[in-house]
């Protein structure tokens, strides 16, 4: 009888644990998959940035020549 209760208990416990490992690795996953989202977003912010610099320059460019031609 003891043997028995012994053993349900150490089976709880295993899939119990592999439960716990299950979430942790759903969890790992979601961090990662957040970190690279993260990642990808801040690269693409950065580009933006600079075609908006690259934008204002040439237009800022564009101005200063055409007071040139009228002047």
């Amino acid at each position: 009888m003891l043997l028995h209760l012994k053993q349900r208990f150490q089976a709880w416990i295993g899939v119990t644990n592999r439960r716990v490992l299950t979430v942790s690795k759903w969890n790992k996953a979601s961090s990662a998959r957040r970190k690279a989202s993260s990642v990808r977003n801040k690269a693409s912010s950065t580009t933006r940035k600079a075609s908006s610099a690259r934008n204002k320059a040439s237009s800022l460019k564009n101005k200063k020549d055409s007071l040139h031609a009228v002047g």
